[in-house]
């Protein structure tokens, strides 16, 4: 007996894996179970167990395997995503501390019973609550100030209530999507939310108080109404404090108005003349620090004093020996500022400063040009070896990789000047370094930038594969933005140590994928982007996949599916084995194609 019983649940065990049948269903606790339960009772306002066991909410059962009544869940590991009891004529109380014993609980929607009492603030141990829908009901009083932990909320309908009191704020919620809290008896002022992103706001009929925010009158007077104490844009309602200006300025007699006006004409012309006289001081001041040649920066300060080309032996060098220091590369010979010399006296800019090196801002004055000087570290390569390498990389051209300028090479000092991109990098894009004039960058840029820098390192992999040259050291500070906003990829091949390593290829796909991270979900990378890739991989295995999108991104005009299918992309190129990885020619033809069809289907969305 024993002997067939533990054959008999092995083939069973076998069949459920052959099949792929879930078997992490079975695994919902039964102190979770008992909760719900509990929760159920309690919303129904009858403590008896017969509510819930017609709800088919029993001990004896699985929530997940046996299909509890408004319960959805994640089939592959089992747990609780939804709970939805609509319109089901509930006239309890909602009991939050039961609710949320459920982990990794998503949806709540409970719209349109009859459920009566507060919002405990234990709705907050409800952390990965994405909606939360409770609208037409008879709930009261004040919302909990926890509401602003929930940092995955992104819908929220508390409208048809009877809740008071100031909101909660929400303004912590970055990624909130939609709130409605119409006709209830809300009072206080409006929260300084992220309006622009928010695709639904409503909170008429209510109690509000004060000056409607200049970024929430894009949803209109409707959304506002019934509100006697707000004013402002879009209502018709104006402001106490502009009506007073309004009026203060109309008050004015003429005569004490070309008063005020002359006065303040006469101040003007006394401010002009003293900050000419400031400006003659300060420039009187400069010419003298010109008269004794002392000058604040340089690029020479950067010079290695050991080089033979360093400030200490130019005395003692032909002008023609200082000049040819510096290798300047075919395309740029015509420049005739381009010399060793000029770079020494130009004025420097420290930019950056890693263990790889560091990067200096090099403006040449006379001429008005501007150049990145990149000062190469811990690069153990002869003169030569560092010369032929940079002569190879610049007979290989692509748009979306940023040729060098010039470069100079010595025992102590490897130098390398590109033009200076004025427009930043995408890093400085992403994080919100960026010009006031400059919007965050959109769904459809960002998919042009993947595959403009997947087409430049695909073409590089291709050409130097002979000899092995990789990036080595590809992110987003290295992507740059040209005049035209199209990235370049710079400093190619300047930290690689040497031309052996034919995994080096698949270290560049490994970053490329942390950048295609960083584009789609606008989180700043950390630990060389390996636990970004773990936090994408979890949610993505909880079926909450558009919860790792950056917030700029997600919205009507942003196709999901294609970025969930960027989003697998990045992870293959992340994979643990360098086998594994795919080659920067696949990863360039996958991202080539989600950019066609992207294209097509705007074209046929517009006709």
């Amino acid at each position: 007996m024993p002997t067939f019983f533990f054959f008999t649940t092995f083939k069973i065990l076998s069949i459920l894996i052959l099949f792929n049948f879930p078997i992490t269903s079975f695994c919902v606790e039964v102190h979770i179970k008992r909760s719900l339960i509990d929760f159920i009772q309690k919303l129904s306002g009858n403590n008896s167990d017969d509510v819930a066991k017609t709800f088919g909410w029993t001990i004896s059962t699985d929530p997940c395997t046996h299909q509890w009544n408004g319960v959805s869940c994640n089939n592959e590991t089992g747990t609780l995503k939804k709970i939805i009891l609509e319109n089901k004529g509930f006239n309890g109380s909602i009991d939050a501390s039961s609710l949320c014993r459920a982990p990794r609980l998503a949806v709540v929607s409970l719209h349109h019973n009859e459920l009566q009492g507060p919002l405990l603030p234990e709705i907050s141990d409800c952390k990965q609550l994405t909606h939360l829908l409770i609208n037409g009901n008879k709930l009261s009083g004040s919302l909990p100030s926890s509401m602003s932990n929930l940092d995955n909320l992104k819908r929220v309908d508390i409208s048809g209530n009877n809740f008071s009191g100031e909101l909660p704020n929400l303004s912590l919620i970055s990624g909130l999507k939609s709130f409605l809290a119409q006709d209830n008896q809300l009072s206080g002022a409006i929260p300084q939310l992220d309006f622009e992103f928010l695709d639904d706001f409503n909170i008429s009929g209510n109690l509000f108080t004060g000056k409607i925010p200049k970024d929430a009158a894009k949803f209109g007077a409707e959304s506002f109404s019934g509100n006697p104490g707000l004013c402002g844009e879009p209502l018709a309602r104006v402001c106490q404090d502009e009506t007073t200006a309004s009026e203060e300025s109309k008050g004015i007699p003429g005569e004490k108005l070309a008063m005020i006006i002359g006065y303040a004409f006469l101040g003007f012309v006394v401010i002009l003349f003293l900050a000419f006289m400031i400006y003659k001081k300060i420039n009187n001041k400069k010419k003298e620090r010109t008269n004794t040649s002392v000058n604040p920066i340089y690029a020479s300060e950067f010079i290695d004093e050991r080089s033979p080309y360093s400030i200490g032996g130019l005395s003692n060098m032909d002008s023609p020996l200082i000049t040819s220091a510096l290798v300047v590369l075919k395309s740029n010979m015509s420049i005739p500022e381009l010399s060793f010399e000029n770079l020494l006296k130009a004025p420097a800019e420290l930019l950056g400063k890693n263990k790889k090196g560091s990067t200096y801002k090099v403006v040449f004055e006379e001429v008005g040009s501007t150049f990145v000087v990149k000062r190469v570290k811990e690069l153990k390569m002869s003169e030569d070896e560092f010369s032929k390498r940079m002569l190879t990389i610049d007979r290989i051209r692509h748009e979306s990789v940023l040729s060098a300028v010039a470069f100079y090479c010595s025992k102590n000092e490897k130098l390398v000047l590109y033009d200076y991109q004025q427009n930043g990098s995408i890093f400085n894009l992403l994080h919100g370094n960026f010009k006031a004039n400059q919007q965050p960058l959109d769904w459809n840029k960002r998919l042009d930038i993947a595959s403009r820098v997947a087409n430049g390192l695909a073409f590089m992999h291709k050409e130097l594969e002979d000899i092995n040259l990789s990036h080595g050291n590809l992110k987003s500070t290295n992507i740059l933005m040209d005049i035209n906003m199209n990235p370049v990829i710079s400093e190619y091949g300047l930290t690689v140590q040497s031309e052996t390593k034919k995994n080096e290829f698949m270290d560049d796909v490994f970053n490329f994928g942390v950048i295609l991270l960083e584009l789609l979900t606008g989180k700043v990378v950390q630990n060389n982007g390996t636990e970004l890739a773990q936090w994408v991989q979890s949610v993505v295995k909880e079926e909450w996949t558009v919860e790792v999108f950056d917030k700029f991104i997600v919205g009507d005009m942003a196709n999901e599916e294609m970025m969930v299918r960027l989003l697998k992309v990045a992870l293959l190129c992340m994979n643990s084995g360098h086998a594994s990885r795919p080659k920067m020619a696949g990863v360039a033809s996958m991202i080539d194609e989600l950019r066609e069809e992207e294209e097509e289907e705007s074209i046929v969305s517009q006709v």
